[in-house]
């Protein structure tokens, strides 16, 4: 059973990590570039995905596992990754090359990759050893690449090694007329360059190379020329939809190309977008909503503020779960309490008639704090009107050791503590009212008693 517990706890860690690392990709792909174009989403992240749909409510650029419910159509946005050996292109083993006269000892010679940013694709190939023309021996058989770095590229291999998988460049021990199959995982890292890119996959000892050209799909199918469509009623007739998303004509802007420029004052529509920003780098309306024409639209009643920026269901919560203690309403965070209330939670009395006695408030050496005094220091009771002997204190701060808050800050005094309160405070007066009367009595008894001494002394003289 332990080790269940730690495995669990082991795989929650992981479930958790994981979660934050998608949190962190959705916050490149909801940038501000990211959410430009479908071409500029997926240079962001390998992860980041573009809805394509007319009518998304969702934004456009994202993680793509966020698109499984909303939008399943992003994953195709860039197209398909695929692997094609063209025949054309490629001569069987053995068979002399025509151009460079060697028997040929590798094929595929040449293989053509689509590969999406992050993902793999595997080509597997055969090489047939033979002695060099140099009569050099070779006795292990060594895989060699070209720079991948540059391109973008990582290819990983698997070699059938002796009926061993070997995974890395060599397998030793080779004799003339041993065939060789290994497989090559080619993964696109990152987009370095707009265009295709080659790599060359070479055998130590052979002459010849075979070619791996790799077409990165890094832009987006719906953004090139030959899909572009004319003007679209989508786009208010004043612009194109392109991957979903209206692209509009000079001196219009708005989701939809809705909106005039000259009518609105913006110069072109990134300024009128940028008027639903609350700076440069965040989305517009927080991602909580939409812009219209410069002001921003939130998608639920309980989103407020001039950028969509507040939730008025983030507000402290009582035991009970009540927003502000089921006193208040939640604006923009803050509690804005009723009437009679008070606190960050609108947990508490703003009613002082609990501490107050003989008109006074806490006998003004303290302060009433959810309908109890807390004394400063220097004084204590129910009322802070009893004084106490400290060389050290001078009444000038709050004392937290007469006003023992819960840790919590969500448990209220209760009406009986109050009550409990105001009894002692008054038990504490009473008994301070008969210290002081019985003082002086005794003071006078006191001296009665020597002067009776003092005349019977006399007397006996």
């Amino acid at each position: 059973m332990k080790t269940l517990g730690i495995g669990s706890l082991v795989l929650a860690s992981l479930f958790a990590l994981s979660l934050a690392n998608i949190e962190e990709i959705r916050k490149k792909c909801q940038s501000v570039e990211g959410l430009k174009s479908c071409g500029l989403c997926m240079k962001q992240h390998p992860d980041c995905a573009w809805c394509s749909e007319p009518d998304a409510t969702v934004p456009r650029c994202d993680h793509k596992s966020s698109f499984r419910a909303t939008c399943p159509s992003a994953q195709g946005a860039s197209g398909k990754s695929e692997v094609n050996v063209p025949t054309q292109h490629n001569y069987p083993m053995g068979f002399n090359h025509p151009h460079y006269n060697l028997p040929i000892q590798i094929t595929p010679q040449q293989a053509y990759l689509k590969i999406k940013p992050g993902e793999s694709l595997q080509v597997t190939f055969t090489y047939r050893h033979m002695r060099p023309a140099s009569g050099v021996e070779v006795q292990d058989f060594a895989l060699q690449t070209s720079d991948l770095n540059a391109i973008g590229l990582d290819i990983s291999f698997d070699i059938e090694c002796h009926g061993n998988h070997v995974n890395g460049k060599v397998c030793q021990g080779i004799r003339e007329g041993d065939e060789i199959k290994f497989t090559a995982t080619v993964t696109l890292k990152e987009c370095k360059s707009g265009g295709d890119v080659a790599a060359s996959i070479g055998v130590y000892g052979y002459n010849m190379v075979s070619a791996i050209f790799v077409t990165p799909l890094c832009a987006c199918e719906c953004e090139k020329v030959k899909n572009l469509g004319p003007y679209d009623r989508k786009c208010n007739a004043a612009g194109r939809l392109i991957c979903g998303q209206c692209a509009c004509e000079r001196g219009f802007g708005g989701s939809k190309c809705q909106c005039d420029l000259a009518k609105y004052g913006a110069s072109s529509a990134e300024e009128l977008d940028n008027r639903c920003r609350r700076s440069p780098d965040e989305p517009v309306c927080s991602g909580k909503g939409t812009c219209e024409c410069g002001t921003c639209k939130c998608k639920a009643n309980f989103i407020q503020g001039q950028f969509c920026e507040c939730d008025s269901t983030s507000c402290p919560k009582d035991s009970e779960g009540r927003l502000c203690s089921g006193r208040g309403e939640c604006e923009c965070g803050t509690c804005q309490c009723e009437h009679g209330f008070e606190g960050d939670d609108c947990g508490c009395t703003s009613n002082s008639d609990a501490c107050r006695e003989n008109g006074q408030i806490c006998s003004n050496n303290g302060k009433c704090i959810c309908g109890r005094c807390a004394c400063r220091d220097g004084f204590t009771g129910a009322f802070c009107s009893v004084e106490r002997a400290s060389n050290e204190k001078d009444g000038s701060t709050l004392n937290a050791g007469e006003f023992d808050e819960d840790p919590e800050g969500d448990i209220l005094p209760t009406q009986d503590e109050r009550d409990q309160g105001v009894d002692a405070g008054k038990a504490e007066g009473q008994e301070s009212e008969a210290s002081a009367v019985q003082f002086p009595m005794q003071t006078v008894l006191g001296v009665l008693t020597a002067l009776l001494t003092i005349r019977i002394g006399l007397l006996l003289a």
